[in-house]
Parts: C-alpha cells; structure tokens; sequence
C-alpha cells in the first residue's frame, strides 16, 4: 500500500505537531516584542536573554517541522505546502486541523515579518554605535557607512578639505 500510517493516526499526529507549533509560535511572537521593547531602550541583558530563548524556540520548531514532514511521507504525501494540503484533505474531515495550520502560518508569518524588522534596527543600531566610536576615537573617516549596496555613503574626506 502507498501509505503505512491510517488517516486517523495521522490526524492525531498532526493535531500534536500543530499545537505544539501554535505554543512556540505564539512564544516566539512574545519574545520578539520583548526584543522590539528592549532594542528601543538598548537593553543588552533582556537582547541577551531573547536571543538565547528564540533559539530554542525556533530549534523547537524546526523539530515539529521534521516531525509534520516525516509524517507526510508516512502518508504518501509531499512535503511542500500542496503535499500539506492534501494530506489535510485526507485525514482531517472536518477542517477543523486545517483552521489551526492557517492560524499557524499566520503567527509564522508575524514573527517572520517581527524579526526582519527587529534585524534591521539592530543593523541600524551597530553602524550608529561603530560611527559614535570613530567620532569619539577622534576618527571619523576611518569607517564608513556601506549602503546595503556595498558602497560608501557621505563622510567627507577631511584631509580634502584641510587641503582645499
């Protein structure tokens, strides 16, 4: 047979790997809030703290998603998003799984979105610090601020200028 796993144990296996999901999930999203508060008041104790609790929640995640694939291929399914939905349409009657998977992309989708912003104001904030410390170390043109393309932005050479 195609599959060695009936559509009953894989609806409550897939309940498990889903709520489990949702919990770490909705940490997550708690702990990058937490992060976006700390990263405004530069809080390097709670930024600390967040970095160790996020990975072991996306470590967590990571797991649950070996797990939801590994069960896929048990069933007969793919296990990119369409071999997902397939597989739901298989085991789970009533939809109910379905509501919760939509439920958990959408929080994926949030921290997601929460943790490329937070990056960039921590990206922000390292070249404000480097630039604050070439002033203070009475050298302001050693570093440069690189656009994202690669290349120096304003910063007048003062040398230039002492010869002008």
């Amino acid at each position: 047979s195609m599959a060695d796993l009936s559509p009953h144990d894989c609806r409550n296996s897939l309940e498990s790997v889903i709520r489990d999901s949702q919990q770490h999930t909705l940490e997550l999203e708690a702990l990058l809030a937490e992060e976006q508060s700390a990263l405004r008041s530069q809080d390097s104790d709670s930024l600390e703290r967040v970095a160790a609790s996020k990975l072991s929640c996306v470590s967590a995640l990571d797991t649950l998603e070996g797990t939801r694939r590994d069960l896929a291929i048990r069933a007969g399914f793919g296990t990119d998003p369409d071999g997902m939905k397939d597989m739901l349409a298989w085991c789970d009657e009533d939809q109910t799984l379905e509501r919760s998977w939509r439920t958990l992309l959408e929080s994926a989708g949030r921290c997601e979105r929460q943790n490329r912003s937070n990056g960039a104001v921590s990206n922000v904030r390292a070249q404000q610090i480097r630039a604050a410390l070439a002033i203070l170390s009475g050298n302001p043109d050693s570093t440069h601020i690189y656009s994202p393309s690669g290349t120096a932005t304003g910063g007048h050479d003062h040398r230039e200028i002492a010869r002008a």
